[in-house]
């Protein structure tokens, strides 16, 4: 006997099903459990039922919660757009610019690029819908340089080495630069001693920083000229002083003999300050710091802090080399398996790493190639604006070290010579050799 009686149900969500119950004895439909075949046609649709609303539900609920997690991905995109889109103010609280995080996490002012060309290049720039903002002569790098903002469809170097196709080494994003202290003291109750200063008639040394608080009781005996490179669209960005009082007053420390005021330091203010985040340097802002300092007595520059790797920067880093100076950056605080950050990577640039008391190296410090000497920069008893001290650990505490320590070698000494008598002087640490963690070893008291 057949049986065909269609089963209609309606199921929780509204969706109609209609289930077919077709020749129950013929042995065609294996596929029918057994159980159900001895069964009546009551219970057998009431089982069918029940079964195909299950799985109308479980089917229904995926679908829902592949809705909702495609709405929470969506929702946490927007809000990580919002959080690495940041307001960047003036002293007087208008927006001077955005910085944003670019797809492969380095930090750049929103749609703004720097480029070194001539000025046939510059008016065909111009002729787009590109929007020069600035046009500086940075006379003692031998660079013209270039600041415009670019509209979306621009926004990439394919793009632009598209409208300048023989400049694409000459240009490149107007990148943030962020300094390497501050990552908090292993010891608090413990900090490593302050050095006397040895070294009496030290060359001048620069360092591009925040703002230094030159009154502080730690840079006692160092004369300090500091000038601000903070100026945006005729205003003043909000300029902070933590980080370069604490770099300075280890120059000074190390500089100083006796309250001696012959150690003189240079300080380029070209840190901006932010809403509730670290301080950060435009490579606009930060070319300006060195050009200055280069056109100063300055035969040591120290730069403590880290970014990417940038044509602008490299072209002015060669700049400062061929002028004879040496340049002493901070390897940086990304960890040890964190690829290499700049200006130290790039060659000719001194990388210093930062070690403890007991010459073990900081947990968070970069490690590489780019390492040429470790110094103390852990638990380091440090200078804050307002007279008082404080203790921070990081590879910009380190550095300052090794700037100081090399003024003192380059007293009737070549920048050659002053590294070479560096190298000789360093206690090595780790492998025999030059290696990626200390380099060619520790220096300093």
């Amino acid at each position: 006997m057949k049986h065909r009686s269609p089963i209609r149900f309606v199921g929780t969500f509204g969706l109609i099903c209609i289930v077919t119950v077709a020749d129950w004895s013929n042995p065609a439909h294996a596929q029918v459990p057994g159980d159900l075949i001895r069964q009546p046609a009551d219970t057998i649709s009431q089982q069918v039922e029940e079964r195909v609303e299950n799985r109308v539900e479980q089917s229904v609920s995926q679908r829902l919660n592949q809705q909702v997690e495609e709405q929470l991905s969506t929702t946490a995109k927007a809000a990580r757009k919002l959080r690495d889109r940041l307001a960047v103010r003036t002293s007087s609280g208008k927006v001077a610019f955005h910085q944003v995080s670019l797809p492969n996490g380095d930090i750049a002012v929103e749609r703004q690029w720097l480029f070194t060309g001539t000025a046939e290049e510059i008016a065909r720039l111009r002729q787009s819908d590109i929007r020069i903002i600035q046009r500086q002569s940075l006379e003692s790098l031998g660079l013209t340089v270039v600041r415009f903002e670019v509209p979306d469809n621009l926004d990439s170097r394919d793009a632009l080495a598209r409208l300048l196709p023989d400049a694409a080494d000459r240009l490149d994003r107007n990148h943030v630069y962020r300094p390497q202290a501050g990552a908090g003291p292993s010891s608090p109750n413990n900090p490593e001693p302050n050095p006397a200063g040895t070294c009496p008639m030290p060359t001048p040394v620069g360092m591009v920083d925040t703002g230094v608080e030159v009154d502080h009781p730690m840079l006692k005996g160092v004369q300090v000229e500091q000038r601000q490179f903070l100026e945006e669209d005729g205003d003043t960005l909000a300029e902070p002083r933590k980080h370069g009082t604490e770099v300075a007053g280890i120059l000074a420390t190390h500089l100083s003999a006796e309250a001696s005021s012959d150690a003189r330091l240079f300080s380029a203010s070209v840190f901006h300050g932010q809403d509730n985040r670290s301080d950060g340097a435009t490579l606009g802002h930060l070319l300006q710091g060195l050009n200055w300092l280069a056109s100063q007595p300055v035969r040591v520059i120290n730069i403590s802090l880290t970014g990417p790797d940038n044509r602008i920067l490299e072209t002015a880093i060669q700049a400062l080399e061929k002028r004879g100076i040496l340049l002493v950056a901070a390897v940086g605080n990304a960890g040890p398996s964190a690829p290499p950050l700049y200006p130290a990577a790039y060659p000719g640039v001194i990388g210093v790493t930062a070690i403890d008391r007991d010459d073990r190296l900081y947990r968070w410090a970069n490690r590489g190639n780019q390492v040429m000497f470790a110094a103390r920069g852990v638990n380091i008893r440090v200078a804050d604006p307002g007279g008082g001290q404080s203790v921070q650990s990081g590879t910009s505490l380190a550095a300052p070290v090794v700037s100081a320590m090399l003024a003192c070698e380059q007293t009737g000494q070549s920048p050659d010579t002053a590294v070479q008598l560096l190298k000789n002087r360093a206690r090595d640490l780790g492998p025999p050799g030059r290696d990626p963690g200390y380099g060619y070893g520790a220096v300093g008291p």
